[in-house]
């Protein structure tokens, strides 16, 4: 299997490609679901995601990693590889009860958050959480957002807020096993009314 560098010229050209055709799959994928066609979040449509996002530049892309991963410049440690699948019908399960509340900012700092921690691929894992949290908020609120640049551009823009968010859910995680999204939800909130008053 063909698999570039991220880093050379060849693999920036890619993966700008990719974050392209992730973007034009999710808004598709909206407006399929807005049409009331039965869209759901599954893990076919994660699988989607991570494909689109990593094609050409992984060895595994859009299925569930096989072995072990670290997180650059994270003190958290992914859950084994043997356990992904258990931990993402879990997660499936904990979104589809977040949704429909009238919390999108709520349900997509979950949605980031968790998938994040779970980190299902062996690459890709930030790409997708994003493009799945950007669905996820378009969904709650019944629109696809108008303005640009949009949130998942965003936040790679402003990395230190973003993991520090995630950082601090993780702590709170392991420590007592609660779930605090507070700094990710007031950082989401942020983005949506900057790409909403762009």
């Amino acid at each position: 299997m063909l698999v570039l560098a991220d880093e050379s010229e060849i693999g920036e050209f890619v993966l700008s490609r990719n974050l392209g055709r992730q973007y034009g799959f999710l808004h598709t994928a909206f407006e399929v679901w807005n049409g009331g066609h039965g869209l759901a979040i599954d893990h076919k449509f994660i699988c989607d995601l991570n494909f689109y996002a990593v094609q050409f530049l992984s060895h595994e892309p859009g299925a569930y990693r096989q072995g072990e991963v670290m997180i650059a410049n994270s003190s958290h440690d992914p859950p084994r590889a043997k356990d992904v699948p258990g931990h993402m019908v879990d997660f499936l399960r904990q979104l589809s009860r977040r949704s429909g509340k009238n919390e999108g900012i709520g349900a997509a700092s979950y949605a980031l958050w968790r998938l994040n921690w779970i980190h299902p691929f062996i690459q890709g894992n930030g790409r997708t959480a994003r493009a799945l949290c950007y669905f996820v908020l378009c969904k709650e609120l019944k629109m696809w957002l108008p303005g640009n640049p949009i949130i998942p551009e965003r936040i790679r823009k402003t990395r230190p807020r973003y993991e520090a968010g995630l950082e601090y859910a993780d702590k709170i995680y392991k420590e007592s096993g609660r779930i605090d999204l507070s700094k990710i939800e007031a950082y989401l909130n942020d983005l949506l009314t900057q790409q909403l008053n762009s």
